[in-house]
C-alpha cells in the first residue's frame, strides 16, 4: 500500500474529522513522498506518516506517547 492509498482510506473513513488539504500540506512540509510504499519507509518516516494522519484530524485534544522517537532531529524541531 502506498502512503497516498492510506491517506485516501483515512479520508473516506474519517471524512467529517480529517482535512485533505492539511494532510497534503503536512506531507509536503515534512518531505514525505506520498507515492512511496509504506513497507519501504524507515521507522522515522513511518512515524511521520502516522503523526500527519493524527494531527490532521479536527480534535480538541491529542494524547501522544513518544510520537517522534524515531524522527530525525530537524523534523523534531519542526514538529
Amino acid at each position: 500500500m502506498k502512503i497516498s492509498d492510506l491517506m485516501d482510506f483515512f479520508v473516506r473513513f474519517l471524512r467529517k474529522t480529517l482535512t485533505v488539504k492539511k494532510t497534503e500540506g503536512m506531507c509536503d512540509t515534512l518531505k514525505i513522498n506520498t507515492e512511496a510504499k509504506i513497507k519501504s519507509l524507515s521507522k522515522g518516516n513511518k512515524e511521520k506518516v502516522q503523526l500527519v494522519l493524527v494531527m490532521c484530524r479536527k480534535a480538541q485534544l491529542y494524547l501522544l506517547d513518544e510520537p517522534i522517537a524515531g524522527v530525525d532531529p530537524a523534523a523534531r524541531d519542526f514538529i
